[in-house]
């Protein structure tokens, strides 16, 4: 685990995977900050979730964008994009830009899509795929600074 944090920091370092990494920082904050009404969420979903809630997305917008680096760097180091080690990082920003929203007055990205009433009968409102695309995104990212990549030198 080490190991692959210093790795994480390694890419990081290089001016170009910061950048972005700082952009899909940003571009997921976004996101949350277009679609989220704390002031509604804190009067009917109370404190303790809209915490959690802002927690989250900000773990998740942080992930996103060290994902979004060392997939770059995966792509540019073996010239390909394989499914397999990229997919769960997909599924984990997805389910959490999903939830992305005010689940109390409906507002969310899965509103726009028809999903809203899938949202009302989570017990938490959401707070589930969010925790789970930080899941997601985590193992997405120690699988994405796991291992060397495999690549044929013709």
């Amino acid at each position: 685990m080490q190991r692959n944090f210093k790795h994480i920091l390694g890419v990081l370092s290089n001016i170009k995977y910061a950048a972005i990494s700082f952009t899909g920082f940003l571009i997921f904050s976004a996101l949350v900050l277009y679609f989220t009404k704390l002031d509604l969420m804190l009067g009917n979903l109370g404190v303790a979730h809209t915490i959690a809630y802002s927690v989250l997305n900000f773990i998740v917008a942080a992930l996103f964008g060290v994902y979004a680096a060392l997939l770059v760097r995966r792509i540019n180091e073996t010239k390909s994009l394989r499914l397999r080690n990229s997919a769960s990082g997909f599924l984990g920003a997805g389910a959490s830009a999903l939830v992305t929203g005010c689940v109390a007055c409906g507002v969310t990205l899965a509103s726009y899509l028809g999903l809203a009433s899938v949202l009302a009968i989570l017990p938490f409102y959401g707070l589930e795929l969010n925790a789970a695309g930080v899941l997601l995104l985590g193992y997405s990212i120690k699988k994405l600074s796991d291992e060397k990549p495999k690549t044929c030198k013709v």
